[in-house]
Formats: C-alpha cells, structure tokens, sequence
C-alpha cells in the first residue's frame, strides 16, 4: 500500500512539473489585460453609494515575469 501512495505521489510531482514548464516558457512575454464591469450599485464598507444609476469599473492589468501592476476605478453615470 506504502509503495503505491509513493508512486501516486511520484506521479503527481512528475506530471505538475511539466504542466509548469509551458507556463514559465511563456512568463517572458508581457501580457495585459483590460475589463469593464458594469454593477447596479456600489457599496463601500456598508455604505450604499449610487443606488438609483449604473456604476461602470473599469481595470487594466499588465504583467511580465513575475510582476504586475493592476488600475482599477469607479464611475457613477448619475454624476
């Protein structure tokens, strides 16, 4: 039984290292990513802001190997 879960385990091992090798190979290209979110209201630590419009949150995300950095923000189309 012992030797059993040591070659499961072994497998494991195996077959993680080389699902990640494609995924470091392509670590070294810049990658970028930009959504909008468009929510019906927007509460901050409990407080109900812009109850009555739609509220618009863009993000842009860039990263390269290892590093990324991330812009968010908050519009109210009642403004």
């Amino acid at each position: 039984m012992k030797k059993h879960i040591n070659l499961l385990l072994a497998s494991s091992l195996v077959c993680g290292a080389l699902a990640a090798a494609p995924a470091l190979a392509a670590e070294d290209a810049p990658t970028a990513e930009v959504a909008v979110d468009a929510l019906s209201e927007y509460v901050w630590r409990g407080y109900s802001f812009s109850q009555d419009s739609i509220v618009l949150q863009p993000s842009m995300t860039v990263a390269w190997k290892g590093f990324g950095v991330n812009l968010w923000g908050n519009l109210d189309t009642d403004e």
